[in-house]
C-alpha cells in the first residue's frame, strides 16, 4: 500500500550534515593518534616515558624478513621469486612513502581550524582532449546499441 508523504527537504540536509560530522570526527580522532601529536605529547609531558616492545611491531617483522631474504640472495648468489603479496606491500610502501609527512600536517589542521570543511574538493573540469575521447567513446557505444537492434 501506498501512503503519500510529505517531502521534507530538512531530512536529506541532516543526513549530508550527519556523513560531515562522521568524517570530521574520524579525521579529528586520526589526528589525536598522528605520531607528530605523540611525539609532542611525549616531549613536553611529565609522565614517565613508556618503552615498549619493538620486536613486535609488524614494521620490524617485515623489515627483518626482507633482511633475511636479501642475506639469503646473496649468500647463494640466487634470486628468490617475489610473491604477490611482497609485491603489493612494496608498491603500498612506495605510494604512501611520500604523503606520510604531508597527512599527519594535515590531521594537525583538523584540530585547529574550526572552519575546516572535511576535505571535500571541487570536481576539476575536463581537458578538450579528454571531452574529444569521451564524446567518441559514447557515440561509439550508442552506433554499437543501435546495429544490434
Amino acid at each position: 500500500k501506498l501512503v503519500p508523504v510529505e517531502y521534507n527537504e530538512d531530512f536529506d540536509d541532516k543526513k549530508e550534515k550527519g556523513t560531515v560530522n562522521k568524517r570530521l570526527e574520524h579525521l579529528k580522532r586520526r589526528a589525536y593518534h598522528s605520531d607528530i601529536l605523540q611525539e609532542y605529547k611525549e616531549r613536553y609531558s611529565d609522565a614517565p616515558e613508556e618503552v615498549y616492545n619493538s620486536e613486535r611491531s609488524r614494521f620490524t617483522q617485515q623489515n627483518r624478513a626482507y633482511k633475511e631474504k636479501i642475506a639469503y640472495e646473496e649468500e647463494y648468489l640466487k634470486r628468490l621469486p617475489q610473491t604477490k603479496r611482497e609485491r603489493l606491500l612494496l608498491q603500498r610502501s612506495m605510494a604512501n612513502n611520500g604523503n606520510d609527512i604531508m597527512d599527519h600536517l594535515h590531521d594537525a589542521d583538523v584540530l585547529f581550524d574550526d572552519n575546516f570543511n572535511g576535505g571535500t574538493k571541487k570536481k576539476g573540469k575536463m581537458s578538450r582532449q579528454t571531452k574529444k575521447k569521451m564524446e567518441k567513446k559514447k557515440n561509439k557505444s550508442m552506433k554499437r546499441l543501435k546495429s544490434r537492434k
